[in-house]
């Protein structure tokens, strides 16, 4: 609740992105190439609400309520255990990775809360009726129509559990599977999924240095580097925890928890703060909480009480310092929407921008201005570029004089900017900065066309 109502502007460095892609949808025309199933329920919150802001911060907590609560009950009703189920919902709740998501990642938020909701359905009695069954293939289509990765999650955990719960029947296991290959044969052929997406997953912008060395980098706070170590050891501990317990119905969730936790930690994938294996890692709060749930009611009745007053302590004590990380993250908006008309005198309404991301989502929806987090093709006529790190004696040269906005920031146009790198490329690393875009717009970022949208 902080980070979303202490201004009146879109939080996180997406949301911007998601004030325009609202917007549109609420005018008929998806000004990106996302169909997702939120992007109806966001338009719908936004009338109701009188704003899209609104509606999307209103949307943001309808997403972490429904994960925490049906994350605690699928980890009551798999373990049995109260003091599990408050423990894996709290997580859930300030986890400092999941924070992010619910933060300003609104269509993996509401994936998550589809994936928790699944997981809600199969905990308990391994034998599924008639309406838990259509239940759960309901949220699992719904789960791909709202978010791929995490839709990719929830059939995943599900075939896990499916083939461990069903051991031995084949008849039942060849209905999952046919099960299984109906929704993502829809899935590709109503094209939720596209070939063009596979490039996040293996490739892109990678961070060009080792994962563990990026992630230590000073980039995420400690907390948030704790649950990536946490996901990294919960494949083992909730096997681990298992074998110890000796219960055999937690057998079939459990896998499927550890095969998530596996997947989480992106095995094998190439890391880069904008490709697939950062946004698993920022998942990785969910196995990591029934974790926390199963050890918590792996610990004697009498001292469960105990144990979940502890972790609760520990969990609220450290929200606060994840609250303050995913504030420090974001640009001041606030400060910004001071510069607009700045900006708007400066760059005529047919001109575009580049900026670094966040920076790039709000001059778009605050100042009515289409605006790149990516480095155009040439010509750069009517492309403007606000920098950072360079202040007007670094322009003297130039014919035109740059527009200062905040401290470290100018705004002057493309060409200039292009001519100022050419001569300077190999003096200032500031030039390689994310804060100074240099790449090329991915294929996957608007669709197969690659196009520029209009706004």
């Amino acid at each position: 609740m902080p980070l979303l109502w202490d201004d009146p502007w879109a939080p996180g460095l997406d949301g911007g992105y998601y004030v325009l892609q609202v917007r549109s949808w609420q005018e008929g025309s998806p000004l990106f190439a996302d169909r997702s199933l939120v992007f109806p329920l966001l338009a719908a919150l936004g009338r109701l609400c009188g704003d899209v802001i609104t509606g999307n911060k209103v949307a943001a907590c309808l997403f972490a309520g429904v994960s925490a609560g049906a994350g605690a009950v699928s980890v009551g009703r798999w373990t049995g255990s109260l003091a599990g189920a408050l423990v894996a919902g709290l997580w859930l709740g300030v986890s400092p990775g999941l924070l992010g998501v619910s933060h300003e990642f609104l269509k993996n938020a509401a994936g998550v809360a589809v994936l928790c909701l699944v997981l809600a359905v199969i905990s308990g009695d391994a034998r599924l009726s008639r309406g838990r069954l259509g239940l759960l293939l309901g949220l699992l289509a719904l789960g791909l129509g709202v978010h791929k990765v995490t839709g990719a999650l929830a059939i995943g955990v599900t075939a896990v559990w499916a083939a461990v719960a069903r051991a031995g029947e084949r008849v039942s296991g060849a209905r999952w599977a046919a099960a299984v290959a109906a929704l993502c044969g829809a899935a590709l052929t109503l094209g939720v999924l596209r070939p063009v997406d596979l490039t996040r997953v293996t490739g892109g912008h990678e961070s060009g240095a080792p994962r563990w060395a990026t992630l230590l980098s000073g980039r995420i706070p400690v907390l948030q580097v704790a649950e990536v170590a946490l996901t990294h050891l919960a494949p083992v501990l909730v096997l681990g925890l298992l074998w110890w317990s000796a219960r055999e119905p937690l057998r079939a969730v459990g896998l499927a928890i550890a095969a998530l936790a596996l997947v989480c930690t992106a095995p094998g994938l190439p890391f880069g703060w904008d490709l697939t294996s950062w946004r698993l890692l920022l998942l990785g709060g969910l196995p990591v909480a029934w974790m926390a749930g199963l050890l918590v009611s792996c610990v004697p009745h009498g001292q469960r009480s105990m144990a979940c007053g502890v972790t609760t302590a520990l969990l609220l004590a450290t929200a606060a310092g994840s609250v303050r990380s995913q504030e420090a993250r974001e640009p001041d908006y606030t400060l910004w929407a001071e510069q607009i008309t700045a900006i708007q005198a400066a760059v005529p309404p047919s001109g575009r921008i580049v900026a670094h991301r966040g920076l790039c989502g709000f001059v778009w929806y605050a100042a009515d201005r289409v605006c790149e987090n990516f480095q155009p093709p040439p010509p750069h006529e009517g492309w403007w570029r606000i920098s950072y790190g360079f202040g007007p004696p670094y322009f003297t040269e130039l014919e035109r004089e740059p527009v200062v906005l905040l401290p470290g920031y100018l705004l002057l146009p493309e060409s200039d900017w292009q001519q100022f790198r050419s001569a300077h490329l190999g003096e200032f690393s500031l030039l390689h900065s994310e804060r100074n875009p240099s790449r090329p717009r991915p294929g996957f970022v608007y669709g197969p066309g690659g196009d520029t949208p209009q706004p």
